[in-house]
């Protein structure tokens, strides 16, 4: 099965090089530059913008549905390909949104808590973007099972930037 690789920004190339990823899914905040890797083609490459909330704040962009439709066809459409690295500004919020919410879409045989608690065991400083997981719950229909595993590992430790892991 194919992997998905979540990484800071500032890990993107090495993380690419390590894991010989083919696609890219880049969340970053409104305004900030978008920069393609060059070991990506652009049909490969998904950028995503809006804030890192998860309620809404005056002059803040929180994720849309349609955002997350995107990023759910794409995330499925590229890991049937090969493998996929997801990236925010820290790997602590939005790329493990991401990363959980396209496990829970291409692995039905395991459930929703197996992913966060793995997850959790990789990284203890993640963090999910709740507002992405309860777009991808109503999306996927899954009843709230994914906002409740999320709940259930609760805040990770406090940290500027997460590290790099594997799904």
């Amino acid at each position: 099965m194919n992997k998905i690789w979540v990484c800071p920004q500032r890990h993107l190339v090495n993380t690419l090089e390590l894991s010989q990823a083919s696609a890219v899914i880049s969340l970053s905040s409104p305004k900030s530059e978008i920069i393609r890797p060059k070991l990506i083609s652009g049909d490969k490459f998904l950028s995503i913008q809006f804030h890192d909330i998860s309620q809404a704040r005056d002059g803040l962009e929180l994720a849309t549905r349609e955002q997350i439709e995107t990023l759910i066809d794409f995330g499925r459409d590229q890991l049937a390909a090969g493998s996929v690295v997801i990236h925010c500004f820290a790997g602590i919020s939005r790329s493990p949104a991401a990363a959980f919410l396209l496990k829970c879409c291409v692995c039905p045989f395991e459930t929703e808590e197996f992913w966060a608690l793995h997850m959790r065991s990789l990284c203890k400083k993640v963090t999910p973007n709740r507002h992405v997981v309860e777009l991808a719950d109503q999306i996927l229909q899954r009843e709230g099972r994914m906002v409740k595993a999320i709940d259930g590992i609760g805040r990770g430790a406090d940290a500027f930037e997460g590290n790099v892991f594997c799904l």
